[in-house]
């Protein structure tokens, strides 16, 4: 048994002996003439999503990428 890593751009999961681990996610945000980026733990990246926009309820989305090596 060894580690599986299963990536898709909607979801980016690693999977770890059948769970899945937090990884980081660097979300870029907007919220008053300002564009900001948010690091944030996710399982994958509707929960980045969500996680940083909690933080940051008036923020516009402009994008979020996985931080590969996390």
């Amino acid at each position: 048994v060894g580690l599986v890593v299963i990536s898709t751009w909607d979801n980016y999961l690693l999977v770890h002996f059948g769970g899945y681990r937090k990884m980081k996610w660097e979300v870029t945000l907007y919220v008053g003439g300002t564009v900001f980026k948010e690091e944030v733990r996710a399982v994958n990246r509707e929960d980045a999503k969500e996680t940083a926009l909690a933080r940051n309820p008036t923020a516009r989305l402009i994008g979020i990428n996985p931080i590969i090596g996390s």
